[in-house]
């Protein structure tokens, strides 16, 4: 008995799932900080390690947001409920 690919799937319970909350260990940002060479560094040295550090960061905290607007998404649509946030994850970068 084969199964047709173009089936909708159907929830197999109606039942809501009460998914807790995120775990605040995964909500906190554990990026690595740049690290530093031993030695003097010349001013172009210091703007590239700086310039590295920000990229870093910031793409740990877009990744950060993603995690918490798919984990709210998931909680809602397990419970039921139709959720929408102001700060969900729209796959932007800059």
């Amino acid at each position: 008995m084969g199964l047709t690919a173009c089936a909708v799937s159907q929830p197999s319970s109606s039942v809501p799932v009460d998914l807790p909350p995120l775990p605040v260990r995964y909500m906190t940002v554990s990026c690595v900080p740049t690290v530093l060479p031993k030695g003097a560094l010349t001013q172009a040295q210091v703007e590239q390690l700086w310039a590295k550090d920000r990229i870093t960061l910031k793409k740990c905290g877009y990744d950060l947001g993603g995690l918490i607007a798919f984990y709210t998404d998931l909680q809602g649509r397990l419970a039921g409920a139709s959720v929408t946030s102001s700060t969900a994850h729209k796959g932007k970068t800059k």
